[in-house]
Parts: C-alpha cells; sequence; structure tokens
C-alpha cells in the first residue's frame, strides 16, 4: 500500500500548494496529521524532481558528507520540523531512484562566498556611497548578472502588513507623551539606527509590548511609554525572520527557464548574513560605523518594487521587528492612548 504525506510536512509554500491542490483529506504518518491534504509519496518525487537535478547537478559526493535527506533539510529548508524526514525521503526516493538514498553529498552553502563581509568592509571604510565590489555591481545594479534574480529571491519574501494587525512602538520619557509625539522624529532631529541614516527617519515598532519595551533598552526605573498602532491599509514588507525557509526553491526553478541554483544559493546565504546582522545586538560606540551596511541594503530594498518596510528578529528573544518606511500608513487617528509604563528590573544575560 502506497504512503501518503501530507502538506504540513513541508515548509515550501510552492509544495504545499500543490499538495493541497492535488491530493485528498487522509491521515499523515510522517507529521502525525489528522484530516489534512495527502499525497502519495510517488507523486511527490515528481514534485519534487526539480529540487533532485540541482543536488545531483551541483552537488559533490563524499564520503564525509550528508545524505540526501539532510541537504534537503538544511540547504532547502524543506521540511517541517515535526515530520520524519528519514522515513519520509526513504518512502519517496526508493521507487524511483533508491541509488541516491545511499550517497552522501557536501554542503554546497558553505563553500560560497556571497561577497557580504567584503562588502561590509568597503561600505565601512572605503566606498560609502559608490562600492566597487563584486556583489554590489553584480546584485545591487540594474545591469548586473545577478540583478534580476536578486529581486525574484525578494519577491519571493514579501510579507503584508494588514490592517487587522496590531504593532507596538515604544519611547523612553519621564513624561506622558500624546501620540503625535510617539511619531518618528523630525528630518532634523534623526538620528542613525539599524536600518535609517542620520536626518532618514523610519518608524520602528514590534510585534509584541515584551518586544517593543526591549528593544529600547529601557534601564531600571525609567518610564517608558507605549502604544498600540494600526496601518491604515494593507502594504508589503520584506520579511527577513527566516529567509531559506520562506523562499521557495521549486517556485524559483519553475519561473525561470535557466535556474542558475548556485547564485540563488549564493543570495540568498547574503539575506541570511543580512537579517542576522539586523537581530545582532551592537555595541553603542561602534553602532554608527557598524549600521552603514545595514543601511544601505534597507535603502536597496526601500526602492526595490512596492515594499514599504521590512520585519525583522528581534535580538532580545522571541518576537520581530517592524521598520516602516512612511509614518503615513499608520492611522493615528485611530490610535488609543500611550500608556506609561515604568520598569522595576532588567534582567542580564552574559556567557
Amino acid at each position: 500500500m502506497a504512503q501518503r504525506c501530507c502538506s504540513k510536512c513541508f515548509t515550501d509554500k510552492n509544495l504545499r500548494e500543490k499538495i493541497h491542490n492535488l491530493g485528498k483529506i487522509q491521515r499523515c504518518i510522517y507529521c502525525r496529521s489528522n484530516e489534512e491534504s495527502t499525497i502519495e509519496t510517488s507523486e511527490l518525487f515528481n514534485l519534487i524532481t526539480p529540487i533532485i537535478e540541482v543536488i545531483e547537478t551541483n552537488y559533490r559526493e563524499s564520503e564525509t558528507g550528508l545524505n540526501i535527506a539532510e541537504i534537503l533539510k538544511i540547504e532547502f529548508s524543506l521540511f517541517n520540523p515535526l515530520t520524519n524526514i528519514h522515513a519520509l525521503v526513504k518512502d519517496t526516493f526508493y521507487e524511483h531512484k533508491p541509488l541516491l538514498l545511499d550517497k552522501k553529498f557536501e554542503l554546497l552553502s558553505q563553500d560560497l562566498d556571497n561577497g557580504w563581509e567584503e562588502l561590509k568592509a568597503e561600505l565601512i571604510n572605503k566606498n560609502r556611497f559608490f562600492p566597487q565590489t563584486i556583489l554590489y555591481k553584480e546584485a545591487f545594479l540594474e545591469q548586473g548578472n545577478l540583478f534580476n534574480i536578486f529581486t525574484n529571491v525578494i519577491e519571493e519574501l514579501n510579507y503584508e502588513i494588514t490592517t487587522s494587525d496590531q504593532l507596538f512602538r515604544a519611547r523612553i520619557s519621564e513624561q506622558i507623551l500624546q501620540n503625535g509625539e510617539m511619531k518618528q522624529p523630525p528630518n532634523d532631529k534623526v538620528t542613525f539606527g539599524r536600518a535609517n541614516p542620520d536626518g532618514i527617519p523610519y518608524l520602528y515598532a514590534a510585534e509584541t509590548l515584551d518586544t517593543c519595551l526591549t528593544e529600547v533598552r529601557p534601564a531600571n526605573g525609567q518610564q517608558v511609554n507605549i502604544v498600540s498602532i494600526n496601518p491604515i491599509c494593507d502594504f508589503k514588507v520584506i520579511d527577513l525572520r527566516t529567509p531559506r525557509k520562506n523562499i521557495s526553491f521549486l517556485s524559483l526553478a519553475e519561473n525561470d527557464d535557466n535556474f542558475d541554483f548556485k547564485n540563488i544559493l549564493k543570495l540568498v546565504n547574503l539575506l541570511e548574513d543580512f537579517s542576522r546582522e539586523l537581530s545582532l545586538p551592537v555595541l553603542p560606540h561602534r553602532s554608527r560605523l557598524d549600521y552603514i551596511p545595514t543601511q544601505f541594503i534597507t535603502e536597496f530594498f526601500k526602492n526595490i518594487g512596492d515594499l514599504k518596510g521590512l520585519v525583522f528578529q528581534s535580538s532580545f528573544g522571541k518576537g520581530f521587528n517592524v521598520v516602516i518606511f512612511d509614518q503615513e500608513l499608520i492611522d493615528w487617528q485611530k490610535t488609543l492612548s500611550t500608556q506609561q509604563i515604568r520598569i522595576n528590573g532588567v534582567d542580564l544575560k552574559y556567557e
């Protein structure tokens, strides 16, 4: 009897949608989900054939490498963490390509230099406005060989902020601030941040109250003003929380006749590096310089397509931050009155 897997076994949105459309409702033995859309593993093999071809073409075999299940998990972030990956891969490949189950491959992403460290050094120490690195010329300029690939990858990370979303904004102040004072500062008073240079204001907000409070780094005993805000309309941002997980390699392969996997993987690595950079705590005396690369790429996103901001993981635990390029996307008329909170303690973590 053929085994069946369900849409919840996977994180790839393209694959999940296809299983949902093709499948029938049944129990899944691989992730233990009930009443989900399922397909036979033979059908799954056909759906992921583009990825299999990529692995066979681009990955080098090695006795010390990883098996096909681990490659699909690490390099393509294909599976849900709750899925019995090795059982699913064995059942999927056994009928069609059993020899692949015995092979091991080296991780390709570790061998690809995406140029991020070189670009960072160039922006900080050499050419701030007109960098000359290969990465900049190929991926950030319209005439570059990677520009179209980069924009396609970025489009995979589009995330919609809707009018039903509630976000939080905080400012440290002993005085109770009015709603208008909770907006971004005027141009002549804007200082640099993770995403914005001096003089260019963006609105920083957070998913939760706790995330919002920790991001402003209050000291014990300080007063923090908090306001909850809602968008006035739906708008798109780039979601940088888990780029590899949110990008559909299958979708990119299907939409590009000249699928350039190595360069796509290089750009995914770049976005992961940038995502980590955004979330890293920065020492105050280094922040003016260390924020320059993240400000540079944020400015690039700002001028690509119809993106109105970005989302990234907070460096202080759970929750995410939202950077909105235009504060007029917030419905300030419906914003509730500011709430003031006094900090009664600060937890320190050290290593």
